[in-house]
């Protein structure tokens, strides 16, 4: 049987445990920040007006986004992966083509829909986006942490 000293000490430091796990719960459920990423920030000033993308025939936005995000062309790398949600569109007479910098990457799929990204955003880890591929007025990246986390779990990154 735990003396009445040690019995104490037990609860105080569960007591202490637990209540550094309330913290870290709350910190979790407070509402989120608008991320702070260069795919966000780039939406930011093209909703704003600040920022065009140009459209270029069998390209769509991929240039003037890579341009926008001083994504260089050289730093393309081809895949044929299939864990791409189009994945359908992807195989070794179409890979999916991978542009990146430190603080985002562009993925591009031959007749695919979107262009997909990810944006670093240190407050925030990474956040995941795509852009829509038809010619817009004003074209806007779609957040899609949730599709994405589904196979690009952080712990899997």
């Amino acid at each position: 049987m735990l003396s009445r000293k040690l019995l104490s000490r037990k609860i105080i430091g569960g007591g202490i445990g637990l209540a550094a796990v309330l913290v870290v719960a709350a910190s979790w459920a407070e509402e989120p920040r608008d991320p702070d990423d260069p795919i966000a920030r780039l939406d930011r000033q093209l909703q704003k007006g600040e920022m065009t993308l140009e459209y270029r025939p069998g390209w769509g936005y991929l240039e003037s986004v890579l341009e926008h995000l001083d994504v260089k062309v050289d730093s393309q790398i081809l895949v044929f992966s299939k864990t791409s949600f189009q994945a359908e569109r992807i195989g070794p007479k179409k890979p999916r083509a991978l542009y990146f910098n430190d603080d985002a990457a562009v993925g591009y799929v031959q007749g695919g829909p979107v262009l997909e990204f990810i944006g670093v955003d240190p407050g925030q880890r990474i956040n995941f986006y795509t852009l829509d591929v038809t010619k817009r007025d004003k074209p806007h990246f779609e957040r899609q942490d949730s599709k994405c986390n589904n196979c690009h779990a952080a712990g899997a990154i």
